[in-house]
């Protein structure tokens, strides 16, 4: 068999103690068949695996770049606190927005019933945030997943990180470590910048080796296809993912 093979036949056999599981304990159990297998290998097969790169855990709490400001007002930081399952004892409002002066910490909040552009600057997208991760280091012109943010109760079989992939704009160095700047897929630009722990690399599904496409179908308004691969392996892609 070949390396691909073998990591895949490990990966996706359920009887297998190394299934479904980290790059690291596929690699101990692929080198017990194989030893020529590297842990290089063993990650770039997983960048191509829609299973590892929608589910693989990410990092909230990593070290970021200081925000050096030179006066009170300079700067504020903004988030939203989500109550809307007590809005019927708050005579509607829904969320809270708090805000803080990134030089003196001086913070407030306002209650708001809804998150509409009226309500909230920036059409509300400097809301949007998503903590994202890194799974190799990247370059600009590369294909990355985005990380959706869960609840510490939320279940864990529910998708990690975006189904649409996202390409890498432009890297800015910066003192302590680089930032990214992402576009979609219609190559809009997304607001602010991203840390290298808040992205993951991944290889479109569209240059994994597809033999022909079996089915078609419309899925949340998006269409999909269902694409079987040169190891006869069958999975639904959608059109956002797929390249020429």
């Amino acid at each position: 068999m070949s390396k691909l093979e073998i990591l895949d036949k490990i990966y996706y056999d359920p009887r297998n103690p190394a299934s479904f599981s980290s790059a690291k304990k596929l690699f101990c159990a692929a080198r017990n068949i194989s030893p020529s297998i590297t842990f290089h290998d063993v990650n770039q097969w997983l960048s191509t695996q829609p299973t590892y790169t929608l589910h693989k855990t990410g990092r909230k709490r990593f070290e970021r770049n200081k925000i050096i400001v030179n006066g009170i007002d300079e700067q504020w930081q903004a988030d939203l606190a989500d109550l809307t399952s007590f809005s019927s004892l708050n005579k509607g409002f829904k969320y809270l927005l708090c805000v803080i002066d990134v030089f003196s910490k001086f913070a407030w909040v306002i209650p708001i019933k809804n998150k509409k552009p009226v309500s909230i600057t920036d059409k509300g997208k400097e809301f949007c945030n998503s903590t994202f991760k890194k799974f190799l280091e990247v370059e600009e012109g590369d294909e990355v997943r985005l990380k959706l943010n869960k609840s510490s109760f939320e279940k864990g079989f529910h998708p990690t990180w975006t189904s649409e992939i996202f390409k890498v704009k432009k890297t800015i160095p910066k003192y302590k470590k680089s930032v990214y700047r992402i576009s979609d897929s219609k190559d809009e630009e997304l607001i602010g910048t991203f840390y290298p722990e808040e992205i993951q690399k991944v290889t479109p599904p569209s240059i994994l080796g597809a033999k022909e496409i079996v089915k078609r179908r419309i899925r949340r308004n998006t269409i999909e296809y269902l694409i079987k691969f040169a190891n006869n392996r069958e999975s639904w892609i959608p059109i956002t993912q797929m390249t020429p």
